[in-house]
């Protein structure tokens, strides 16, 4: 696995919890990319969703575009945390029919493999798991060998994080939030 990417996304600091003003792109324009993509009905199905269940989240996402710029079908949200700590901001992406929620060092892929469970469900985990790292209810735990990423986990607030077997014990534990106020390593 690898960390994501250093961040060099737009702020959408509005979305933490202090709610924060904040200038949203032109969402007719990005109405109007969005109706113009042909999205994954997954997709389509998440967006629907979002502007339903978190208004707020729906203006930070946007299409996902492939590395020469086409538009893929996915959608992806950026959002940058207000602690200038974090490895990468918080991300939403519904690529391969599954949302991913990244943040930090850290993400997690929440598919509805289990049919026992509506999708809906899992899309409220996604927002809930999102809501809960704005919120600094859930932090990232992370462990770095030699400045080299070795492993992470989401934990809840309070929680001492338990190392992976897989993680050599030289390495160093760094705790992140999403205002930096529990942040520690």
């Amino acid at each position: 696995m690898e960390a994501f990417p250093l961040r060099t996304f737009m702020s959408l600091a509005a979305l933490c919890a202090r709610r924060l003003p904040v200038k949203y792109p032109d969402p007719n324009l990005l109405r109007k990319e969005v109706m113009d993509t042909d999205l994954t009905d997954y997709s389509a199905r998440f967006l629907m969703y979002l502007k339903r269940e978190a208004p707020d989240l729906s203006r930070a996402i946007q299409p996902a575009r492939d590395k020469e710029g086409r538009l893929t079908g996915s959608l992806l949200a950026k959002i940058e945390a207000p602690n200038r700590h974090v490895a990468a901001p918080l991300s939403i992406a519904t690529e391969n029919d599954e949302v991913t929620i990244g943040f930090d060092a850290y993400h997690t892929h929440l598919e509805n493999w289990d049919s026992s469970e509506s999708e809906e469900s899992w899309f409220a985990k996604a927002i809930s798991l999102v809501r809960d790292i704005m919120a600094d209810r859930v932090l990232i735990a992370s462990w770095w060998l030699d400045e080299k990423w070795c492993g992470s986990q989401a934990i809840r607030s309070g929680v001492d994080p338990k190392r992976p077997a897989y993680v050599d014990t030289k390495a160093t534990l760094r705790l992140r939030s999403w205002t930096g106020q529990k942040d520690h390593g």
